[in-house]
């Protein structure tokens, strides 16, 4: 079969239509747009495909009233997160510790970074202390055990990771062991950890239910690995 001269339907330019053959029949001969028009709308739907799935993972990995944060609003610490994106970009340390009071931003900031890496094409998981806290429970309990497993292993694995009020932990062998676990295996990887808390890191995870060693393993891995802004 010849080359075909045919008009693209989207520029009315002439092109030359080549036939790609298949079981004796032309099978894009239904399609009447130029090279230059295919890889242009080609393009295209792979970049609305890129937005949409980056859309998807955004709604699907920040809580709703953390996307709605507003980088221009007066209250929200834009020259933080300038801090942060910088310590990404030069790839430091792979956490980073926001500490502070409730209410000032902390939490805020931590979704706006994530949008960012969310919006180039990274995954994320997101996770708050009292998630983590019934993970570590669940995990061999028969009825939400592959649930439980699964948080787990995503706060592990997960290449970017957002631990929020990871301060409010409560204090028991258990949920530090997988804490530890959770640390060890991103150090040693050097993935990303962004992690905010209420408590500095001398209070964080204090209380009876925990050993001093336990405790001290867990907060060396935050503060040794951590670059720790103070809001």
């Amino acid at each position: 079969m010849t080359n075909e001269l045919r008009t693209c339907e989207n520029c009315s330019i002439q092109y030359e239509h080549e036939p790609l053959m298949a079981f004796g029949s032309d099978i894009i001969a239904h399609i009447n747009v130029c090279l230059v028009c295919s890889s242009v709308m080609e393009d295209q739907q792979n970049k609305k495909k890129r937005e949409d799935d980056a859309k998807t993972k955004w709604e699907t990995t920040v809580p709703d009233e953390y996307r709605n944060t507003k980088e221009d609003h007066s209250d929200f610490p834009n020259s933080v997160l300038g801090d942060c994106l910088k310590m990404i970009k030069s790839n430091e340390n792979p956490f980073i510790g926001l500490i502070g009071r409730s209410g000032i931003g902390k939490t805020r900031v931590a979704a706006m970074i994530i949008k960012r890496l969310i919006w180039r094409g990274d995954f994320a998981t997101w996770i708050n202390s009292s998630t983590f806290q019934w993970a570590c429970q669940n995990q061999f309990n028969d009825g939400n055990s592959k649930e439980a497993q699964s948080l787990l292993k995503s706060c592990r694995e997960s290449k970017n990771l957002v631990f929020d009020d990871i301060g409010s932990l409560k204090s028991t062998e258990t949920v530090s062991d997988n804490l530890y676990s959770v640390l060890e295996h991103r150090t040693t990887t050097g993935q990303r950890m962004i992690w905010t808390s209420n408590e500095t890191l001398d209070e964080i995870l204090a209380g009876k239910g925990l050993s001093e060693k336990a405790r001290a393993r867990s907060i060396s891995r935050l503060g040794g690995y951590s670059n720790i802004i103070e809001l």
